[in-house]
């Protein structure tokens, strides 16, 4: 029963870990994305 929990409560945490990195990997690519737009413009 307690292994059946553990790894239940480690699944959980995985798909929360690559959640949170693919939240922050598209935040970033955004950014960069934003960034050299912004560069673009700024260099015409």
């Amino acid at each position: 029963m307690g292994t059946d929990l553990f790894i239940k409560a480690h699944a959980v945490y995985s798909y929360a870990k690559v959640s949170a990195l693919t939240r922050i990997a598209s935040a970033l690519l955004l950014s960069i994305t934003i960034f050299l737009g912004w560069i673009d413009v700024y260099i015409r």
